[in-house]
């Protein structure tokens, strides 16, 4: 059966979503200046988002462009297209938010870290080697691209399960490919 859209056009669609979807969740946890020690509701929060996003798109990929049926390698792909442009929209966000809206963020985190270093009495030196080591890692250089690639791995392990679920062969096209 032929697609009515570009699978981008939905992919797209799909992605955005999720990338707006996972920023509100961050801006609402930003603003009610949560406990970072909350970082785990945040994870299952924007898990649950991740899983029902590429479910449906996957799911209206399917069901409104392929006629009912989608074959795994055709959902992987497409799911892992809209967790691409997820990644990317999300990345941005991560920048502009650690460079522009809490720039503060890094010596918030940094202070905190110090404060238990110090309660395991840890040395002077481990101290400032861990901190230095965790200012490079938490810079917008390192940690933009890290969040890039940490979403879309993140996001294409979720579409190889969630592709299992989806997929559904057209059981003519078998038919038709033992005629040829």
């Amino acid at each position: 059966m032929e697609t009515k859209n570009s699978p981008y056009q939905l992919a797209m669609r799909f992605g955005l979503y999720y990338s707006l979807a996972s920023i509100i969740i961050d801006i609402v946890f930003f603003i009610l200046n949560l406990n970072p020690s909350l970082n785990w509701l945040n994870g299952i929060l924007k898990l649950t988002i991740g899983v029902t996003v590429i479910y449906l798109g996957m799911k209206a990929r399917r069901d409104d462009e392929l006629g009912g049926y989608i074959s795994y390698s055709s959902a992987l792909g497409f799911g892992s297209i809209m967790v691409l442009l997820s990644a990317l929209v999300l990345s941005v966000y991560a920048y502009i938010h650690m460079t522009f809206v809490d720039p503060e963020g890094i010596d918030r985190v940094m202070k905190e870290v110090k404060e238990q270093l110090i309660l395991k009495n840890s040395s002077e030196e481990e101290i400032e080697m861990s901190l230095s080591m965790m200012r490079k890692m938490k810079s917008p250089a390192f940690s933009v691209p890290m969040a890039f690639i940490g979403g879309f791995v993140w996001g294409f392990i979720l579409s190889l399960i969630i592709a299992i679920f989806v997929r559904k062969n057209d059981p003519n096209a078998e038919y038709n490919s033992l005629n040829s």
